[in-house]
C-alpha cells in the first residue's frame, strides 16, 4: 500500500500577502516547487513512513515525473528541496525499491506507486489552485493541468 498526503502550512517565508500573492501569476517552476509552498508531507509504502515536513509541490511533481521515467530507467533518484530527504528507487519489473538516505528500504508494486503518484500531484495541485487562486493564472501550473488532462 502507498499513501501520499499533505498539508500545505502556507509560502515557504510565512509571507502570505497580496504583493507575494500577485507573484504567484508570474512564478516559475523553480519557484513553485522548491521555494513556495512547504508544508507536512505524508509518503508511506508498505511498513515504511518516509513522512516529514517540506516542499509539497516539489515532491508531488518530482514523484509524478519519477513514476513516468521509471518506465525507461530502471534507476531514479530525488533529493528534496532544502535538504528535506533523498530517496532513490530501484525498478525490476513490477517491484520498485524506495530506499531513503539513512532511513527505512521498502519494495512496492511499481504500477501502484506510478497511480499514487499520478493521482497526488491531481490533489496538490487542486489544494494549491483553491488556496491560492493567483495560480489559476499562472503558465507552469496550466502547463501542468494540461499535461495531467492528456495523461
Amino acid at each position: 500500500m502507498i499513501e501520499f498526503g499533505h498539508r500545505v502550512v502556507g509560502i515557504r517565508d510565512g509571507v502570505d500577502n497580496p504583493v507575494l500573492r500577485r507573484r504567484l501569476v508570474v512564478a516559475d517552476l523553480y519557484e513553485l516547487t522548491e521555494e513556495l509552498f512547504w508544508g507536512e508531507l505524508t509518503f508511506k509504502a508498505g511498513d515504511a513512513d518516509f513522512s516529514r515536513p517540506g516542499p509539497v509541490l516539489d515532491a508531488a511533481y518530482c514523484f509524478y515525473v519519477l513514476s513516468g521515467e521509471l518506465e525507461g530507467r530502471p534507476k531514479r533518484t530525488y533529493s528534496a528541496a532544502g535538504g528535506a530527504g533523498e530517496f532513490s528507487f530501484t525498478r525490476k519489473g513490477d517491484v520498485l525499491r524506495i530506499r531513503e538516505e539513512r532511513g527505512p528500504v521498502v519494495s512496492v508494486s511499481y504500477q501502484e506507486f506510478r497511480g499514487a503518484a499520478e493521482a497526488f500531484i491531481r490533489v496538490v495541485i487542486a489544494d494549491l489552485c483553491r488556496l491560492y487562486p493567483e495560480l489559476d493564472r499562472n503558465e507552469e501550473m496550466l502547463s501542468l493541468k494540461r499535461r495531467l488532462k492528456s495523461a
